[in-house]
């Protein structure tokens, strides 16, 4: 073991005195990138001032979909690497910033980020997915994805247009077709169309699962075990459950809020089994830390929706109205999430 340390010693040594030359460091990105260490190679790359370099990597790392093979820390770190103005000109690093603040829960700023890069038209709707759109795909598609953050409420003619849309990705364009078809589940879900919601969510997992990417599996097995749930098929439920734990085990990152999901799910196949304490043991414990995580409207409705009957039935009304008015405070600004808690507590006082 000593012996091993003071390799490790020399190897560090060795690198730092190398590191401070630009051709050093650049070498030892490219070794860092050939042994699989990207995120090294991209902040190594940054220090040394080869931002192109370090753009090359993190695209080959998965660009925008980055934070889902290498972690929300590590998105932090490569993204806060590359300088404003640099990543200003590039179309991928300012949807990458746009998607960091969607998941910190600031919309706001994922709008003004895409308004300084595009201009006024990001948000014209219209203009974006007008067939003479001069956006890209990749824009187009990233878009859609913001607009669940918003709750959008979409039309068939808006489905239509965004189903063509996704059309115009090749067949092997796993991670945007598997991303689209992930966006589709949510508005399925959300209007209680599950025929649809379980197929789009199968087209899903074929190329999530094509891509290897562990992390948006999970989301989908949770998604298609809180389908089983809704519809009270508590059998699909922990099938699908247990397929979400397998996929969140080869995750190869600490992911917390993901593990919090898991248990919810959980205590709610259990809780429809017949057993409250693991729900409430959760609601207790656990709520504060989930409810300032990433959470899709469909996720936010489905734990209203048992978090109230839970505290309702198991506590008080009492408890109930206080664990909606904690979820209200949490949600402030988000308009539909109000109309979501409100319509809850109408239930829960009847």
């Amino acid at each position: 073991l000593e012996g091993g340390d003071r390799v490790h010693r020399a190897v560090r040594s060795a690198i730092s005195e190398r590191i401070p030359t630009p051709s050093g460091a650049k070498a030892i990105a490219e070794a860092y990138a050939a042994h699989g260490r990207a995120v090294d190679a991209i902040t190594t790359f940054q220090t040394a001032g080869f931002m192109d370099n370090a753009f090359q990597q993190f695209n080959k790392a998965g660009g925008l979909f980055f934070i889902y093979y290498h972690g929300s820390a590590a998105f932090d770190r490569v993204l806060a690497g590359f300088p404003p103005t640099y990543a200003h000109q590039s179309e991928i690093l300012v949807l990458s910033l746009a998607l960091q603040a969607l998941k910190r829960g600031d919309i706001s700023r994922a709008r003004r980020l895409l308004i300084d890069r595009f201009g006024d038209m990001a948000h014209d709707l219209d203009a974006v997915f007008s067939h003479r759109s001069v956006f890209s795909r990749e824009f187009r598609e990233f878009r859609f994805l913001m607009l669940i953050y918003e709750d959008y409420q979409f039309s068939e003619e808006m489905l239509a247009t965004l189903f063509r849309l996704n059309a115009e990705f090749p067949a092997d364009a796993h991670l945007f077709r598997g991303s689209f078809y992930n966006s589709v589940l949510e508005f399925y879900i959300r209007r209680r169309r599950f025929a649809e919601a379980e197929e789009v969510a199968q087209r899903a997992m074929y190329h999530y699962e094509a891509a290897r990417a562990p992390m948006l599996c999970f989301y989908i097995s949770l998604h298609q075990s809180m389908i089983g749930l809704i519809k009270g098929d508590t059998l699909a439920a922990r099938k699908h459950a247990a397929l979400a734990v397998k996929a969140l085990r080869d995750v190869p990152f600490e992911t917390p809020n993901d593990q919090r999901l898991q248990m919810l799910l959980e205590a709610c196949i259990e809780y429809e089994g017949g057993r409250a304490e693991p729900l409430a043991r959760f609601l207790n414990t656990e709520i504060d830390d989930f409810s300032h995580g990433e959470i899709w409207p469909s996720l936010m409705e489905f734990t209203l929706l048992y978090g109230s009957q839970a505290m309702a039935t198991h506590f008080s009304l009492l408890a109930a109205r206080g664990f909606l008015d904690r979820w209200r405070v949490y949600q402030m600004s988000n308009l539909q999430f109000q109309a979501m808690v409100s319509i809850r507590e109408a239930v829960v006082l009847q």
